[in-house]
């Protein structure tokens, strides 16, 4: 049984991923405008967002890092980090990259999240918009500005497994790399064989051999190396020529880009797939 080990690092410093910019007097006066609404960078903003609980005689940098540690806090207890253990995440670091506008009011408003996989992100955004309005918005030569603030979320994933019961990792074709869940992963390079097979093989052979068809099935069988080599390749069909054809094709099928994993480990993968193609 695999049990995932989740180490959740919150490495939320100021504007580490979108506002913390190297901001010179010049800047401050392009501020971009939209609809004359004023955009003010956090790393700029002469009043910050008072975020709830701020005491007032605090400077504003020490607003700027109080506010940064609370919403890390708030993010830390409300993030469901349980989620990861669906996805089949490799080990090693996984980042969400977050965003979102301080409006005038204080709202937090314009949620966004990049991640790995949507199911992180979608977790990501509901946090964010549990985030409570801000006591005051911030405030730029004496006016309520909006302001974009961003964090990343920084996931240290680490599986311990049950050697016995491990889980194959299926070979891995070289268009379905950003995959994660091995089922989807198995899927994804099921159907990029197939393709290649289905627009490399010899359709005008396929017609001639079967005249009064307008598909024929045959399943064609090899073996993924550890280095993710093709080799041991045979196929077997309602005709020989077609065996043969379906061989000619499956040799030039492309090296994968990772083998089939075992205990963290390469093993040879013997693929077997019964594969119809129209004509």
């Amino acid at each position: 049984m695999k049990k995932a080990l989740l180490a959740i690092i919150l490495l939320f410093t100021i504007g580490k991923v979108f506002s913390q910019e190297s901001t010179s007097p010049k800047d401050i006066d392009s501020l971009r405008v939209i609809n004359d609404v004023k955009e003010v960078p956090f790393s700029v903003i002469e009043d910050v967002p008072i975020y709830s609980g701020c005491g007032s005689f605090l400077s504003s940098e020490e607003k700027k890092q109080y506010m940064s540690s609370k919403i890390n806090e708030f993010i830390a207890k409300n993030f469901d980090i349980s989620i990861t253990q669906k996805l089949g995440l490799p080990d090693g670091p996984t980042k969400i990259t977050c965003a979102f506008t301080i409006d005038k009011t204080g709202k937090a408003i314009n949620i966004r999240a990049r991640a790995s996989h949507p199911l992180l992100e979608k977790e990501a955004i509901r946090v964010l918009k549990l985030i409570p309005e801000f006591e005051k918005p911030g405030y730029f030569k004496g006016k309520p500005v909006e302001v974009p603030y961003g964090l990343p979320i920084k996931f240290v994933i680490k599986n311990e497994t049950n050697t016995e019961n491990s889980p194959l990792i299926y070979p891995t074709h070289k268009r379905c790399t950003k995959i994660t869940n091995n089922k989807l992963l198995e899927e994804c390079t099921i159907k990029k064989v197939s393709n290649f097979i289905q627009l490399s093989v010899d359709l005008e052979l396929a017609d001639r051999l079967f005249p009064q068809d307008k598909t024929t099935q045959f399943r064609v069988l090899f073996t993924i190396d550890k280095k993710g080599n093709i080799k041991d390749i045979t196929a077997k069909a309602h005709k020989k020529e077609m065996a043969k054809e379906v061989i000619r094709v499956l040799r030039r099928l492309p090296k994968f880009k990772k083998p089939a994993m075992k205990n963290g480990e390469p093993v040879d993968f013997d693929f077997s797939y019964l594969m119809t193609i129209y004509f």
